[in-house]
């Protein structure tokens, strides 16, 4: 997928290499499982989630908790809106979503347009988690695939997107 993006040639070398730094602020979103060690997506965008995609399965009532971290990869400081795109969760499942990662402080979703506003200083992180649970009633090796999603205040075609795939086991 292409979308427009503000680039800033810094330098081109003899070799034709090209460093470019974005002209304002980026939401860069990628994820893990809360026991993995690495996260997917860093430097990645895109609107669905592809090759930022953490996959997990769960039996009936355990919950997998994924670590979400969103970056902004831009020069200047930007508000970011959070958003659970594919909300509701459908029958059986339920997601839940933290600002934070000890679930402490829980994003209250109500709509598919509900928006968690971040405000991040250039390299600036902010990490959060989305717990999700299927229930006895969903059936086996059915998927829920909640996407998260990063917005540039003001600027529309400044996103990210990730996702988290369960599998009922």
């Amino acid at each position: 997928m292409n979308r427009p993006v503000r680039l800033s040639v810094l330098a081109v070398t003899a070799n034709h290499t090209i460093s470019v730094s974005f002209a304002s602020a980026t939401p860069d979103l990628s994820i893990k499982l809360s026991t993995g060690s690495s996260y997917t997506g860093v430097s990645i965008f895109n609107a669905t989630g592809l090759n930022q995609t953490i996959a997990a399965s769960a039996a009936a009532g355990v919950t997998t908790t994924y670590y979400v971290a969103l970056q902004n990869v831009g020069p200047a400081q930007g508000i970011f809106d959070i958003t659970y795109p594919n909300y509701p969760a459908g029958a059986g499942w339920t997601v839940q979503i933290y600002e934070d990662q000890t679930q402490t402080t829980p994003f209250v979703v109500t709509s598919t347009t509900t928006a968690w506003p971040v405000t991040l200083a250039a390299g600036a992180y902010q990490y959060f988690s989305v717990q999700v649970t299927p229930a006895g009633t969903v059936a086996h090796g059915a998927v829920n695939s909640v996407q998260i999603k990063a917005v540039l205040e003001g600027d529309a075609t400044q996103y990210d997107v990730v996702k988290a795939s369960t599998t009922k086991q």
